[in-house]
């Protein structure tokens, strides 16, 4: 619960557009009650929730790809960059060669 209250204070409002910060949070949520509240033949429907918390790796898979995205986005923005660049720089070089040869 301490986990789910302080993502839920980092992300703010952005914690609740993500359908997986959602199911995460319900997950956790019902996990605890189910903790907390059954004994006996119960356990095993706990045992099912505990399986459920499983699913949170779906959850963290999904935000590295995420990441993982995002950074390639930035990194083939860079790349675009210095390849514009680098032409230019070849571009003003020739016309420069093409100044001293003449």
């Amino acid at each position: 619960m301490v986990e789910l209250l302080a993502s839920i204070w980092a992300f703010r409002t952005a914690y609740f557009k993500s359908k997986f910060h959602i199911f995460d949070a319900t997950i956790i949520v019902v996990s605890f009650i189910f903790e907390v509240s059954l004994q006996g033949v119960e356990e095993e429907v706990a045992s099912l929730i505990v399986v459920l918390r499983l699913l949170r790796v779906v959850k963290i898979v999904d935000e590295l790809s995420v990441g993982a995205e995002a950074h390639m986005s930035d990194l083939e923005q860079r790349l675009e960059s210095i390849e514009k660049e680098n032409r230019e720089l070849r571009e003003v070089l020739r016309a420069r060669r093409s100044a001293v040869q003449a």
